[in-house]
C-alpha cells in the first residue's frame, strides 16, 4: 500500500492535522501487517471539532478498509454485547469472518467509567485480540481482531494518565496496556480554522456555490468558529450565518 498517496488524499479532508494523520496512518498500516505480533490500539485525544472522527473515517476510506463508529455517549457507560455486535457486523458482512481488518472507533469512551458496575471495560480490554461474536451475528465463532485498529476517543486526561479519575487503578493499568498508542490532534486556533475554511475539501465547507467570500467575512467566520469552541462542527453554520445576505440575494426574489 502506498502510504504517501493515502496521506495526500486524506489530508485534503483532514485539515490542519498533518503529523497526527501520518501517525494514525502508520499505526493502522502496522496493525494490518503486523498486528498478530505487536497490536497497537489508539487513544485519539484532542479538542472537540479537530477532526478525530473524520480522521478515522477518511483513513479507512482511503486505505479501503471497513470503518465502524460506535457512539457510547448516550449509553450510560455500558459497552454492551449489542455495541460489540454493531461494530463487528460491518466487518462480518463485508469480509471473510476469519480475516477481519479495519478501524473501530469507540466514541465517548470515558462514559464507560462513569457507571461501569459490571466490569465491562475490564472484560473488553481482556478481549483485545479476540471477541466472542454474539449469536445474532450468525457466526458462532471467535473473531480475530489483530488486524482491526481499536480507537478510543473521549475526554482523556491532558497529562496522559488516563480517562478521568473515575477509572480505578486496575482498569487503568489494563486499559493502558491495551491502548498503547496515544495520538493527539492539533488544537483549534485561528490558523487551523482559517486553513480549513480556505483549503478544505470537507463537503460542509466547500458547498458554497459561486458565492465569493471577502477577507473581512473570512476573518469574521474564523473569529466566530474559535469563539464557539467546537471547531469544525460549527464552521458550516457560521459560514451560513455570515454569508446569509449573499445567499438571500442569490436564491430569493
Amino acid at each position: 500500500m502506498d502510504l504517501n498517496s493515502v496521506y495526500n488524499r486524506a489530508r485534503k479532508d483532514v485539515v490542519g492535522q498533518d503529523d497526527p494523520l501520518k501517525k494514525f496512518i502508520l499505526t493502522v498500516n502496522h496493525n494490518l501487517n503486523d498486528g498478530h505480533f505487536n497490536k497497537q490500539n489508539i487513544i485519539l485525544k484532542g479538542d472537540v471539532g479537530t477532526g478525530k472522527t473524520l480522521m478515522c473515517d477518511v483513513v479507512a476510506r482511503e486505505m479501503r478498509i471497513p470503518f465502524a463508529h460506535v457512539d457510547l455517549s448516550l449509553n450510560r457507560g455500558v459497552l454492551s454485547n449489542e455495541h460489540i455486535e454493531e461494530a463487528l457486523k460491518i466487518f462480518a458482512e463485508k469480509l471473510d469472518s476469519t480475516d477481519l481488518r479495519g478501524i473501530i472507533l469507540l466514541d465517548g469512551l470515558e462514559k464507560l467509567f462513569m457507571d461501569s458496575k459490571d466490569g465491562s471495560i475490564l472484560n473488553f480490554a481482556k478481549c483485545n485480540n479476540y471477541l466472542v461474536a454474539n449469536i445474532r451475528l450468525n457466526v458462532n465463532k471467535l473473531f480475530d481482531l489483530s488486524k482491526v485498529t481499536l480507537v478510543a476517543e473521549g475526554i482523556y486526561e491532558k497529562n496522559g494518565a488516563g480517562f478521568s479519575n473515575r477509572m480505578n487503578s486496575v482498569n487503568q493499568r489494563l486499559f493502558n496496556s491495551r491502548f498503547t498508542r496515544i495520538i493527539e490532534t492539533n488544537p483549534i486556533n485561528e490558523e487551523f480554522v482559517r486553513n480549513a475554511i480556505l483549503f478544505s475539501n470537507v463537503s460542509s465547507l466547500r458547498n458554497i456555490g459561486d458565492i465569493t467570500i471577502c477577507d473581512d467575512e473570512i476573518n469574521k467566520i474564523v473569529a466566530m468558529v474559535v469563539e464557539r469552541g467546537v471547531g469544525l462542527h460549527s464552521a458550516s453554520a457560521v459560514i451560513d450565518d455570515v454569508l446569509y445576505p449573499k445567499f438571500e440575494k442569490k436564491y430569493f426574489n
